[in-house]
């Protein structure tokens, strides 16, 4: 089959068509690819080095199920329409990766396809759609919101830096269904896009100074305790912990913390929702029965909140021409030329 794979450490990604079909695993479906996402995971693994001569590439993916292991909690079919995503250029497994014309992904933190949702708009859910689980609920321990609809709990301010970017557009329509008034920055050119989103109140984050001095003129003296960083870097950090009330709660995507030591951080940055051990940066995580627990109950959540509509994907910029765009559309990504919009390849229409 056609693959993309990382030829070393730092790749570069290459193109192949003879590579193996994977081999069904204990928990895992096989599925036939019909579209992917492509994330900045993809480039950061070859970055770092973080990845393996001859592992796959690619996190999302949506497709159709071929074949189910026996070990599976939840009830899956072969010709389910799936999503989800799993780790990418793995050391340790080098059929994880969903850059591929048939896939091997773990089951239980997937989710099936609703009615009237395509596939290149169900490849972009799988990451965005778990790790929100992960920094908004069960880092923050906030309940989830009923299948019916929005939370009656009025949870006050929630602080979502960098709203216009696949992360930000799904931890905001989460915040609205836990009722949360949401805050967010993003570019002048996004400010309709965010609030489609759920976004109650949009400032520039390029005006740093103003732009905090007007969402504390907004809060006026309230105290904003929660907040969501989709950017993580030490300027957001550093943006963010200039508005947050002593004692608030700051969740990064990454290696981040909030420079302020009254702020309390938790960090989401990798791939414990498997429940399973995984190395990155040559530290070794276990394998966290209760991450996947976790990931395996939000995941059903999120396919009942699917086919309710009440959550959508995240723009598409949609690019022809199947596995063999993927490597254009990755540079593409790391070259900055991609804003508010996810790339996504068709990989098979039948």
């Amino acid at each position: 089959m056609k693959a993309i794979i990382a030829t070393s450490k730092t790749g570069p990604a290459q193109l192949i068509h003879d590579r193996p079909p994977p081999t069904l695993r204990p928990g895992y479906v096989l599925v036939r690819t019909h579209a992917v996402a492509i994330n900045p995971a993809d480039n950061l693994y070859l970055t770092y080095g973080l990845a393996a001569a001859n592992t796959l590439l690619g996190c999302d993916y949506a497709g159709v199920i071929l074949e189910v292991s026996p070990e599976c909690k939840r009830p899956w079919n072969v010709g389910d329409r799936v999503c989800g995503c799993t780790r990418a250029g793995d050391p340790s497994q080098l059929e994880n990766g969903t850059f591929a014309e048939i896939v091997c992904v773990k089951a239980d933190v997937g989710m099936k396809i609703p009615e009237g949702m395509s596939f290149e708009e169900a490849c972009t859910l799988g990451v965005t759609v778990l790790t929100t689980g992960q920094c908004l609920y069960q880092k923050l321990k906030i309940p989830f919101p009923p299948v019916s609809g929005r939370d009656t709990t009025k949870r006050g301010w929630i602080l979502v830096y960098g709203g216009s970017s696949a992360m930000g557009t799904m931890v905001m329509q989460f915040a609205k269904l836990s009722n949360f008034t949401v805050i967010t920055t993003c570019s002048p050119h996004n400010f309709d896009l965010v609030r489609s989103y759920g976004a109650d109140h949009v400032f520039d984050y390029h005006r740093a100074d103003s732009s905090i001095a007007e969402i504390k003129g907004l809060v006026q003296g309230e105290e904003l305790k929660t907040c969501i960083d989709c950017i993580s870097t030490p300027e957001s950090a550093e943006y963010c912990a200039k508005l947050l009330a002593p004692g608030a709660k700051y969740s990064s995507l990454g290696p981040v913390s909030s420079p302020r030591a009254d702020v309390m951080t938790s960090q989401t940055m990798g791939w414990s929702f498997l429940g399973e051990e995984w190395e990155m940066m040559g530290q070794k995580f276990l394998a966290s029965q209760q991450d996947f627990e976790f990931s395996m109950a939000f995941a059903t959540l999120s396919e009942e909140l699917l086919a309710r509509s009440l959550i959508r994907a995240h723009p598409l910029d949609l690019r022809p021409g199947g596995l063999d765009a993927i490597l254009k559309g990755m540079e593409d990504l790391k070259a900055g030329k991609v804003s508010a919009k996810k790339i996504v390849v068709t990989v098979n229409q039948e």
